[in-house]
């Protein structure tokens, strides 16, 4: 204030504007993210009985990623954790979150009180990522050279790699090659791209590296034009993470559109949007001109849209969506990128058909929230995602490539320097306007406040360069531009660190195009069964049910979960029904419900007036409807419990079913997954569950399963089947009811007459 007394009335609008928001958010009945923390922290604080429930809930807390929590956070988490019993993880070395408000000093002050209280601290030296080339240049770059946010510490790979042949670190650096050159960077990446798809083996046992083995990191999203560009020139299928709205994209609006006149045809909005696409492709001039006679679209576009309409009545929206494009030949039309666009978004709605058959209404809400979200990124070119990676360094964290290209070292960190600046350690600054002049000064907290600030990016700065070479396992690419007006930034460190011991590599001028690549998939109609091992199963698990499903029939599984081959138009509403009433008594019995068709009421009142029900109802701990993802000789399972709960010999499990009949190949394969469910909660809670029941809910009698059977060398023989690629058909009296046989599968079953066919004549789902 003795500076400048315009300063409190600058603090007065702050404030106002702050009672502002808060307002507007109460009047929308709405909270923002930091509303959740502060409300949460301001709940712990003020009521101790609150507090004192939530320590003693939790036996004790594991923290991940405890260089990325907030102040608020830290708070929060004091508040609730009982004393010794706080397990934290943290990495100082990977703070990068400074614009989530991360506080990485709060992380080094509790390890120091950690240490000084006598705790114990593990220091996890042994990296079991990258090569020990990869490893010796990260520390040269970032530990050895002096870098004042990396703390030093030993990097030891403990990962053993085959014998190769190097270089295991690259550096190539583009010389421009006169005053108009404006350099092409991103071309000589590609190529070396190209080459190394053509020559380099990776993984273990060796094979040869795919597109989707490698990722090109950059410091922003800059590059990321010119970098797709320079990839699609050489052939090379990529996916960008350009932070763009997948649902935005022209394509998926226009099928989204298509939905949405489904669902409501008299919605004149995706109407009109729809008939000026490239579906009908009408001018806005006809448009137009059809209003003012007071009509709305040419009739034969609105008999076609009436046809697809009244097809809902027997086919999911996917495959209605899917003929318009036959129909049309809208696909065709599209680049490559967009084509694999249109097909994720397929796949999207395939999926949510198979949670809630037939409720149209309810998925456009869910892609809604998926747009509103804005985190879907758009699909790689090739269906087998056979795809090069584009990302930002902070999108990379926590993830890992077998090949590792950071783009433009060059490029300095964007931004103009705010009129307005605040920390705790200096107050609040600000720039004011000299009299008489445009020209703005910073006041002396100003001053401060962004050299403290400056000082803070640089040390994140030689974190996000640590994090971006360790994200490499076997081949990293250091790349960047040089020219007497181009900034160095990082360059100028790998050069100092790194230039001394490994050749750089100079280009200049555009380098030559090499063949098209042979990629895993070139149409769509062909598959690459991809052998399940840990580098190439997907990172959310293999269902139970899956397994299962290979145990009955291996054809089966790899029809119905690898290839997520189409059923038969005929089938495709085959079991509906029966889908329904079954999410009905799930959720009534999960508590997730109330109200319920009065089948769905009884055959859930038959499980609670139950012994098991009961006992159930009584236990002081019960779990319904409970997720799990675990690792189970070497298989990494995903699965949900129906209902388990507490006794005090150990848990006793629950399966529930709505099946109308129960053959003996279905009992075994449903004994199958709770003896896998009992093998999960026993790796989760530390004990082996007592009892596991299948309960059918039309007949009320419970059949015990014996867990005692061995089921993890069923495991390894469907770990051996996935690796080798080999799943033949198991023909057996159930092919009856598969709804690929005949088709996909060219077993021909005999189908049972009436006289021994003991179920309706549309069976239950199996699975």
């Amino acid at each position: 204030s003795r500076f400048c007394p315009q300063r409190e009335l600058i603090r007065e609008i702050l404030i106002a504007f702050d009672d502002e928001y808060p307002a507007a958010k109460h009047a929308a009945a709405q909270l923002d993210f930091e509303d959740l923390q502060e409300h949460a922290l301001a709940l712990l604080d003020r009521e101790h009985d609150i507090r004192q429930e939530t320590q003693d809930r939790y036996h004790a807390i594991l923290m991940d990623e405890l260089q990325d929590t907030n102040p608020i956070q830290w708070q929060i988490l004091n508040q609730i954790r009982s004393p010794g019993r706080f397990f934290a993880v943290g990495d100082i070395n990977q703070s990068i979150y400074g614009f989530r408000h991360a506080a990485p000093d709060q992380f080094l002050d509790y390890q120091k009180g950690v240490a000084a209280a006598g705790g114990v601290i593990d220091r996890l030296e042994h990296n079991y990522r990258s090569r020990v080339e990869i490893l010796a240049a990260v520390v040269a770059a970032t530990v050895t050279t002096p870098c004042a946010g990396v703390t030093a510490h030993e990097l030891i790979a403990a990962r053993a790699y085959p014998a190769a042949t190097g270089p295991f670190v690259e550096l190539q650096r583009y010389q421009a090659a006169g005053e108009g050159d404006p350099g092409n960077e991103a071309l000589w990446i590609a190529r070396r791209l190209r080459e190394l798809h053509d020559t380099l083996l990776v993984g273990e046992p060796r094979r040869r590296v795919r597109f989707s083995d490698m990722a090109i990191l950059c410091r922003s999203q800059g590059p990321f034009g010119e970098i797709e560009a320079a990839l699609l020139r050489f052939g090379i299928p990529c996916t960008i993470a350009r932070g763009r709205n997948f649902f935005d994209e022209p394509e998926i609006v226009d099928l989204t559109n298509w939905l949405r006149v489904l669902d409501n045809p008299t919605l004149e909005i995706p109407l009109f949007a729809l008939i000026r696409s490239p579906f009908f492709g009408i001018s806005d001039e006809q448009i137009a001109a059809l209003r003012l006679q007071g009509g709305l679209a040419p009739e034969a576009a609105l008999q076609r849209i009436g046809q697809a309409h009244a097809l809902l009545a027997g086919l999911p929206a996917e495959r209605i969506v899917s003929l318009q494009l036959d129909e049309t030949g809208y696909l065709e039309s599209l680049a490559p990128p967009a084509r694999a666009n249109v097909r994720k978004f397929l796949q999207i709605l395939r999926d949510l058909d198979e949670r809630q058959p037939g409720d149209l209404a309810t998925h456009l809400q869910y892609i809604d929230d998926l747009r509103d979200a804005g985190e879907e990124t758009n699909a790689p070119e090739v269906e087998s995602a056979d795809a090069v990676q584009v990302l930002t360094i902070h999108s990379a964290k926590g993830l890992e490539f077998p090949v590792v290209a950071v783009a433009s070292l060059h490029r300095e960190p964007s931004g103009a320097p705010e009129p307005i600046c605040w920390s705790e350690a200096t107050g609040l600054g600000l720039k004011w306007f000299a009299p008489g002049t445009a020209e703005r000064l910073p006041d002396p907290v100003m001053t401060a406040c962004q050299s403290y600030q400056s000082e803070r990016e640089r040390e994140e700065e030689d974190r996000l360069l640590y994090v971006a070479m360790t994200r490499a396992e076997e081949r990293l690419i250091l790349s960047w531009k040089d020219g007497a007006r181009t900034p160095r930034y990082w360059a100028a460190q790998i050069e100092r660190a790194l230039g001394p011991d490994l050749a750089i590599t100079t280009y200049s001028g555009a380098p030559d195009l090499l063949p098209p690549p042979e990629l895993a998939t070139r149409a769509p109609e062909l598959f690459e069964i991809v052998p399940g091992t840990e580098e190439g199963q997907a990172s959310a698990g293999v269902a139970v049910t899956a397994v299962s499903v290979w145990a009955d029939c291996p054809r089966r599984y790899l029809l119905e979960t690898l290839l997520r081959w189409p059923k038969p138009l005929a089938e495709a509403g085959a079991g509906t029904g029966a889908l329904s009433l079954g999410t009905e008594v799930h959720e009534l019995l999960g508590r997730m419900r109330s109200d319920a068709s009065p089948e769905a009421r009884a055959l859930a009142r038959a499980f609670l007036d139950s012994e098991l029900g009961r006992r159930a109802a009584a236990a002081s701990h019960a779990e319904y409807e409970f997720d799990f993802l675990v690792s189970l000789d070497g298989t990494l399972l995903r699965g949900q419990i129906d209902l388990w709960w507490a006794e005090p010999g150990g848990a006793i499990l629950v399966d529930y079913k709505t099946d109308r009949f129960f053959p003996a190949e279905r009992t075994a394969a449903y004994e199958l997954q709770l003896r896998l469910y009992a093998l999960a909660l026993e790796k989760l809670t530390g004990r082996p569950p007592r009892e596991a029941w299948l309960f059918p809910l039309r007949t009320a009698e419970p059949h015990r399963v014996d867990l005692a059977v061995p089921v993890l060398d069923t495991l390894g023989r469907f770990q051996q089947a996935e690796a080798a690629g080999e799943f033949p058909i198991r023909e057996a009296a159930r092919c009856q009811y598969c709804p690929f046989a005949a088709g996909a599968c060219p077993v021909t079953p005999v189908k049972a007459g009436p006289s021994n066919d003991p179920g309706p004549e549309l069976p239950d789902p199996w699975f």
